[in-house]
């Protein structure tokens, strides 16, 4: 690594102590842990891909704003059934689908993993 540059970061005590359980339970260092969150953060970060929209793909105009009720209604309309999950029962069992999303934040289990 080129010449390292020591800095104070000040954050909540929750906030450091979400850090330091990643931390322990990745067996990386606090730096290493900055260092690729940092890394992620960075849109052209190697595995990394940015979602842009495509308005057109819905007839979105350029000047619409998407606080107007109808524009959002719209988009959604245009929207729907354009993507695919896999699931077959994804209708049905939303709410168990989102509840074990939430689970998985929470355990912190879609932290990105090591290099």
């Amino acid at each position: 690594m080129s010449k390292t540059i020591k800095f104070t970061v000040s954050m909540t005590a929750a906030a450091f102590k979400e850090i330091e359980a990643l931390r322990r339970k990745s067996g990386k260092t606090r730096s290493q842990i900055v260092r690729e969150a940092i890394q992620a953060f960075k849109p052209e970060s190697a595995g990394r891909t940015e979602v842009k929209e495509d308005r057109a793909a819905y007839g979105a105009t350029g000047s619409a704003s998407m606080i107007d009720p109808e524009e959002r209604r719209r988009r959604a309309i245009a929207a729907a059934g354009r993507f695919r999950s896999g699931l077959t029962d994804l209708a049905a069992k939303h709410d168990l689908y989102l509840a074990d999303a939430y689970a998985k934040v929470s355990a912190g289990k879609d932290a990105p993993e090591g290099d």
